[in-house]
């Protein structure tokens, strides 16, 4: 049943609907409380959080990361091996709230566990984020340099790619004048 669920899920959130996603999350991560996997309820757990943020839920997001995290711990040292995302989603979210120690916290950690992690797409994230911070401060050719290599070590997997390298390519392009590059994307 939790197989069909997660596939349900994966459909409704490639189709943009988020609510069913997340309710169908939520029952696939009771079915693995149900048996005791910790592991899989705090890997789903960054894809409850994507989905939030999606919905501009950023305090139900945060708690979500959150309360994984605490989960983490609780579970031990294979648990917390897998929480790169966790740590990089909070990065990212207290870096728009201007918390920059918290940022710089979140930050390091996740590049740490990222450097071990065996999840297939952190490379791809990782690129993602670190473009998303440096067209944040200006660095725009730095920005389409990490968003090529996002490109490069995309892996494809059951979870919807929503904001595309190319899309966020053109989005750099618009910001840099280039009209007809952001147009080539459209």
């Amino acid at each position: 049943r939790a197989q069909a669920v997660i596939s349900l899920e994966i459909t409704h959130w490639a189709n943009g609907e988020l609510t069913a996603a997340r309710r169908a999350l939520d029952d696939w991560m009771n079915a693995m409380r149900q048996i005791g996997n910790d592991v899989f309820v705090i890997a789903t757990a960054f894809a409850v959080a994507d989905i939030q943020i999606a919905q501009g839920l950023l305090r139900d997001a945060r708690r979500t990361y959150e309360q994984s995290l605490q989960l983490a711990a609780e579970a031990g040292p294979e648990a917390q091996a897998i929480t790169a995302h966790h740590h990089l989603g909070l990065a990212l979210l207290d870096r728009e709230l201007g918390n920059a120690e918290e940022c710089a916290q979140h930050w390091q950690k996740a590049e740490e566990l990222g450097q071990r992690t065996t999840i297939a797409d952190w490379p791809h994230r990782w690129h993602v984020a670190q473009a998303r911070v440096k067209a944040s401060e200006g660095d725009f050719d730095a920005a389409l340099d990490l968003l090529d290599e996002a490109q490069r070590v995309y892996v494809k997997s059951t979870v919807p790619d929503l904001r595309p390298v190319e899309a966020l390519k053109a989005q750099v392009y618009l910001r840099l004048g280039h009209l007809s590059k952001a147009q080539a994307w459209v």
